[in-house]
């Protein structure tokens, strides 16, 4: 057998190639060997594997079960005169999350009032609070104040006074008197004695106040009677009341007793109006918060709030022509 040919038989197992002295079988043998050798280590590497996976998946197993699922975040009904104000409370840092339902005071008391689920509902007035605490009893306590203002069109020409509400020629918006705005609004006007001139000038009662403010920054209307926290951002203008006709507008909070399971995440929320980033935030929006050492401090039941609680009826009833 030529060289050539050894070279291809070499490789063989169970063969003897001329000139090799070893016997093929234990070239077999060695060749199988190291085959068993090397599955071996593969089986052996594997096994390996297999348990350092499973000790990793029990390791981590305790810290599974440490860890405390995220908190649900609380559902907070507010009056949609908070709409703005919420929004930016919502990215202060210690503020807790929450979602926002925001309409009319009286829209929301009905839908609690009606089974929505809610955490804590945020009333412009005490009227509609105390509602829903008649039938859904939890702690209630006046959160922040406010004024009311004029707001006035910015396309209208020529200056505009608070008595201007009253002219023969003035388009007016309010709030609906069922509306906490509304009826602050009805205080502010008999106490100046033009309410009867300003009612034949409504064109429209709005089921909250921002539609109302709407109809003013559409241009739709020359003027309305809004909270002052409503003029930031909008593009309208403000018209002073005189104090001794205004009123102060009193927020209160209503802990649910959906909000069982909640109290600090609830405690959070409400404290963190008097924390100075709370504070300074209220102040931007025309808001002073009760407590903490502010003017609120002192608050007592207004006037416009026992105007609130008074039988409605003929207090509230609207002229034919207003729509």
């Amino acid at each position: 057998m030529g060289e050539s040919t050894f070279r291809q038989s070499k490789y063989s197992i169970g063969s003897r190639p001329e000139g090799v002295g070893l016997p093929s079988g234990r070239i077999s043998f060695r060749i199988t060997s190291m085959g068993n050798r090397f599955r071996a280590r593969i089986t052996l590497f594997s096994l390996l594997c297999l348990f350092a996976s499973v000790g990793c998946g029990m390791g981590d197993r305790p810290r599974a079960k440490a860890e405390r699922p995220l908190s649900e975040p609380l559902v907070v009904f507010a009056a949609a005169s908070l709409s703005d104000v919420l929004r930016e409370y919502a990215a202060l840092p210690s503020t807790p999350p929450f979602k926002v339902n925001a309409a009319g005071s009286q829209t929301l008391a009905s839908q609690i009032l009606s089974g929505a689920n809610a955490d804590i509902f945020v009333s412009a007035n005490r009227l509609q609070a105390e509602r829903v605490l008649r039938e859904r009893k939890g702690p209630m306590k006046p959160l922040f104040t406010t004024k009311m203002v004029v707001a006035v069109a910015r396309g209208r020409a020529g200056e505009f006074h608070f008595g201007d509400l009253g002219g023969s020629s003035c388009k007016v918006v309010l709030a609906a008197p069922e509306v906490p705005a509304g009826a602050y609004a009805r205080v502010v006007l008999e106490r100046a004695g033009i309410f009867e001139k300003v009612r034949k000038n409504v064109v429209s009662w709005e089921p909250d106040v921002r539609a109302a403010l709407a109809k003013v920054e559409f241009g739709e209307v020359d003027a309305g009677i809004v909270y002052r926290s409503d003029l930031r951002g909008r593009k309208v203008r403000g018209v002073s009341i005189p104090d001794s006709f205004n009123v102060t507008a009193t927020y209160y909070a209503v802990v649910l007793p959906g909000s069982a399971g909640k109290h600090d995440t609830v405690r959070r929320f409400l404290e963190g109006w008097r924390s100075p980033g709370g504070r300074a935030l209220l102040e931007r929006y025309g808001f002073e918060p009760v407590g903490g050492g502010g003017r609120a401090d002192s608050h007592r039941s207004s006037d416009s709030e026992a105007f609130l609680l008074r039988p409605r009826g003929a207090l509230f009833s609207r002229e034919r022509n207003v729509v």
